[in-house]
């Protein structure tokens, strides 16, 4: 860089450039210079950088800001007994459903090991379908049968009274079966007062009777005349009911009618056979002297 006259400086260190004189390479217009050698020669690429003049201030470490978005929650003075509840409760499920599964392993392995357990729950008592309206457990009863007429097969007697006729001729007769075809026009009849005669009826297979009852004289009147044939003959007025238990249930009848007389019996009685035995008979003036009953009915089951 040329200031002034004939002076030239280094654009690199200011220096002043001096003009030479016996270089040769410069001309009367533009003399030549010499640029001077640096002082101290430029570092190498291997070199040592030396420690910083002034040290570098250290860091402070980021505080981080407190505000109500990290603050602690306020501690619960309830939580810790809950949560010891809560594991007391725990504990007593699970051990008593190991108390409850050793004791099906127990009834499993020996009959006589599963005995009641005291604050254990019986497994079968706890199933119950008709427990779901109440925690109460009820239990199921069967219904009694609903009773029915009963029919004997077969019907005896000790004694049966001859045929007759009527008053039209036709011809009459009065066998035991007679007791039980329901027809009042019909009838079963002994001579004589007839107290101690028997008539058996056998039902062929055990059987539920819970009443019995029967028709004690001839409901019948004449389709001829209009004899009164009820009138005519004597009426039954006691009779004993025999069972195969040994048991008896005596029945009175105080006004003997053309109505069916029932007795229930106290208890259901079960049996094949029923025995009817005459205890007592009246009418015994009638003037025809023979003792009858229309029909014989059974209620029961089976």
């Amino acid at each position: 860089m040329q200031a002034g006259g004939a002076q030239r400086f280094c654009i690199t260190c200011g220096a002043n450039l001096q003009p030479t004189s016996s270089s040769g390479r410069g001309t009367a217009a533009e003399p030549a210079f010499s640029y001077p050698v640096p002082s101290v020669a430029w570092p190498s690429a291997q070199a040592t950088p030396s420690a910083p003049v002034t040290p570098l201030a250290e860091v402070a470490p980021a505080v981080q800001e407190a505000g109500p978005r990290h603050a602690r929650p306020a501690r619960d003075p309830g939580r810790p007994l809950r949560v010891a509840t809560l594991a007391c409760a725990g504990l007593l499920v699970v051990g008593g459903g190991y108390l409850v599964g050793d004791r099906l392993l127990l009834a499993d392995d020996d009959p006589a090991a599963a005995q009641a357990v005291p604050g254990t729950v019986d497994a079968a008592a706890a199933v119950d379908p008709s427990s779901t309206a109440g925690s109460s457990t009820a239990t199921a009863t069967a219904a009694p049968p609903v009773a029915g007429p009963l029919l004997p097969v077969s019907v005896t007697a000790s004694c049966s009274a001859p045929p007759a006729v009527d008053a039209a001729g036709a011809p009459v007769t009065f066998d035991p079966a007679n007791t039980l075809d329901g027809v009042g026009g019909t009838a079963w009849r002994c001579a004589g007062s007839a107290v101690g005669q028997r008539l058996v009826f056998d039902f062929g297979r055990p059987v539920v009777v819970s009443s019995v009852a029967l028709v004690p004289g001839y409901a019948k009147t004449d389709p001829v005349d209009g004899t009164d044939r009820f009138g005519e003959n004597r009426t039954v007025t006691a009779v004993a009911w025999g069972f195969d238990t040994g048991a008896v249930h005596r029945q009175d009848v105080a006004a003997p009618s053309r109505d069916l007389a029932e007795a229930p019996l106290d208890q259901p009685v079960t049996t094949t056979r029923v025995v009817l035995e005459i205890a007592g008979t009246g009418n015994d003036g009638a003037i025809r002297d023979f003792t009858t009953i229309s029909d014989v009915a059974f209620a029961g089951s089976g």
